[in-house]
């Protein structure tokens, strides 16, 4: 099952626990209706819809099936390529009038205009020599086409009055069409029609557009819009399990008629097992979760409604008790789930449920067992998932259900939702390194780096990563990825810790230590800025080159300092690449429900689980960064560049420019402190260009090269 994505404009908000206290922990876990539906594997059927990569099951280009049925049909006879060249003249004229009908404007003249195009249409002579069927179909085709239905429905009986054998191509077309042509005037006869276009089918006759499982669909169609409901759930159940893609909506509308429908629908839906499953299928797949709380209120009533029509039908499924303790764990019926649950057994999902159970209870460690238990029902890796069972999933950490982008790279198995449920109970009872190998598994880089930046101490986190995550080698050998090369790999969050680690190092003034972890395309600036470091504060060296050596450190730490230094959290967001501020705060982790905004109200007067605690506080209490500032490496650079222009003459031209390029750097975000620089700059070169240019502006002036 898929495990939605809250996206919104700017930056990816991706799924995480930290910030979002016992509700992310105590969701209920969100199940998708078409994967539902494969499942459950309701029906089975010999049909087979054709995959054409359109949003239908069969092929839209009708025209060309048709002509290679003639081809078949008049292989080896005398004179067939000839036949078969005319038909298709007249065959692609049929199909350029209907467009043009199509694309007629509306208007008040609109009839008049396709009436042209049909009389065209009426014109059309299939030509002399073809097999009666496909004489006869092309003429009903033209009629239907031009408007006259009774002519279409009387060639098309003559097709179907001819010897079986000499109606081989066409029986399952004409049949197809005369159903079509009666929907609206004899519903019954219209069934007929389409239950013998299978009937065809498993006779023998050919079915080169896929008619069968399309036939499926329209019977079902007749009963949505004429009633009674419950026949169409069999055939829409029947044309999904033939791999037509359109069922999955149609049963998602035929599901939801039914409830507005009402309590007389859907008592036979419960008395059917077939029919329950479906509604139970829709309600575990429609209670998302809800910005609104009055939206999610509804959601709860809708469920319980549910359970208690089920319960007066005496429905009691084996099969359905998992769905159903779902349901009742989704409506807040708690109690209702526990005894399903015991119903279900020891399926994996049942028990991920059971464990959620176990946390409003206050039972952390029991639950904690159990979701470690779960980690081996459902395997992690995103290509291998589990198929035993249900395996629903939740949205973690946003509320709100945007759409999901496709082909975003994101393993978002049950597995790992699990794996990072379990991953917040370790770092609840202060199991901190363990926390941080979890949620990297996972797949929770927000969570983990958390941890990494602001729990771990440097050598704790060291210790971790040089006995897991030693070097690029091992990573790609844990998880499948190429080594890492580069300073930020998306996919890859064990390569993410050791470049966190790095610029922890960094920051601790540990130049070496850090080169062992840092991505290779960031080495030789570390070793460049290093060098520059030392031989900037070497006093054995002359002013000016330990000035200019120092400048070369400062630009470093200027434009590569999020790369090199910066924080992966507050206050750089190296997260984000620096661009936004969105990541685990220790505001947030201090009261999650109230930072994050959290309405879904799902908690009980159980402990808080989710929510830092007095250890992880006093851990997390350290400054990260030195200032603790927002793009503090800006500072680091600035500070550099004050200190090499301290090596420099006053009134020199060279001091001046540093001056004036290290202050613009801050001017913009920070002009309090970029001041410093302005003050220094009038007071040490008054006499410079830049100086004098300072003086009349009363602040920076732009610089040319």
């Amino acid at each position: 099952m898929v495990l939605e994505v809250a996206l919104a404009c700017g930056p990816d908000f991706p799924n995480r626990f930290l910030d979002g206290g016992d509700p992310v922990l105590l969701m209920a876990p969100q199940v998708d209706f078409q994967n539902e539906l494969q499942r459950m594997q309701l029906v089975t059927t010999v049909h087979r819809a054709r995959s054409t990569g359109t949003t239908r099951g069969f092929t839209t280009d009708a025209a060309g099936v048709d002509l290679g049925d003639l081809e078949t049909a008049l292989a080896g006879a005398p004179g067939a390529p000839a036949m078969v060249s005319r038909y298709e003249m007249v065959r692609r004229q049929l199909e350029r009038f209907i467009g043009k009908i199509k694309e007629e404007p509306s208007g008040e003249d609109q009839e008049a205009r396709q009436s042209r195009w049909r009389r065209e249409i009426e014109r059309l002579q299939p030509g002399a020599g073809l097999p009666a069927e496909f004489a006869l179909y092309f003429r009903g085709a033209v009629a239907w086409h031009g408007g006259d239905a009774r002519g279409a429905s009387a060639a098309w009986e003559e097709v179907m009055a001819l010897p079986p054998a000499a109606r081989r191509f066409k029986s399952t077309w004409a049949s197809y069409m005369l159903g079509r042509a009666s929907e609206r005037s004899d519903v019954v006869a219209a069934r007929r029609r389409f239950q013998e276009v299978r009937a065809l089918v498993r006779q023998g006759f050919s079915d080169s557009l896929h008619l069968a499982v399309d036939s499926l669909g329209r019977e079902a169609k007749t009963y949505y819009e004429a009633g009674p409901l419950l026949p169409a759930c069999e055939l829409y159940l029947e044309q999904f399990a033939a791999g037509d893609p359109s069922a999955c909506a149609s049963l998602r509308w035929l599901a939801r008629k039914a409830w507005a429908e009402g309590e007389g629908t859907l008592q036979g839906f419960a008395a059917d097992p077939r029919g329950r499953r479906l509604i139970t299928a829709l309600m575990i797949s429609e209670q998302r979760v809800e910005y609104e709380p009055a939206e999610a209120t509804k959601q709860q009533v809708d469920g319980a409604r549910w359970l208690g029509i089920l319960r007066a039908a005496g429905a009691r499924d084996v099969e359905a008790a998992e769905q159903l303790a779902l349901l009742a764990y989704q409506s807040g019926e708690f109690a209702a789930a526990g005894e399903w649950l015991s119903i279900a057994g020891s399926k994996p999902a049942a028990q991920w449920i059971r464990a959620k159970l176990y946390l409003r209870e206050g039972q952390v460690e029991r639950a904690a067992r159990l979701l470690a238990f779960l980690t081996l029902k459902f395997p992690v890796s995103g290509a291998h998932r589990s198929k035993v069972g249900m395996a629903p999933n939740v949205y973690s950490g946003w509320e709100y259900p945007f759409e999901r982008e496709p082909n975003r790279g994101i393993d978002d198995s049950a597995s790992n939702q699990i794996l990072g449920e379990l991953a917040t109970l370790k770092l609840a009872r202060g199991d901190y390194v363990e926390s941080l190998d979890t949620f990297i598994r996972a797949g929770f880089w927000d969570d983990a780096a958390w941890i990494a930046e602001r729990v771990l101490t440097l050598r704790e986190l060291q210790e971790y990563v040089r006995r897991r995550w030693l070097s690029s080698v091992a990573v790609a050998k844990e998880t499948g990825e190429p080594r890492v090369e580069t300073a930020r790999s998306q996919g890859d969050a064990a390569g993410r810790v050791r470049h966190l680690l790095a610029r922890r190092l960094i920051r601790a003034g540990r130049y070496t230590e850090a080169r062992v972890f840092l991505p290779e395309n960031l080495k030789s600036s570390l070793a460049v800025y290093a060098k520059a470091l030392k031989r900037g504060r070497d006093p054995r060296l002359p002013a000016l080159e330990r000035a200019r050596e120092l400048m070369v450190a400062a630009r470093i730490a200027r434009w590569e300092g999020l790369e090199l230094m910066g924080t992966e959290l507050e206050p750089d967001y190296a997260i984000e690449e620096g661009q936004y501020e969105n990541g685990i705060t220790l505001e947030g982790r201090l009261d999650p429900e109230r930072s994050h905004g959290s309405s879904l109200g799902l908690t009980n007067a159980s402990p808080r689980i989710n929510r830092v605690s007095h250890g992880e506080q006093v851990r997390a209490m350290r400054a990260p960064a030195n200032p603790d500032t927002r793009f503090h490496y800006r500072y680091t650079g600035a500070d550099l560049a004050l200190e090499s222009s301290g090596l420099l003459p006053d009134n020199s031209d060279e001091a001046a420019r540093i001056l004036c390029e290290s202050g613009s750097w801050l001017k913009s975000r920070d002009p309090k402190a970029a001041d410093r620089f302005y003050k220094t700059l009038v007071r040490r070169c008054p006499k410079t260009t830049i100086g004098r240019a300072a003086l009349a502006r009363r602040w920076f002036p732009e610089l040319d090269e």
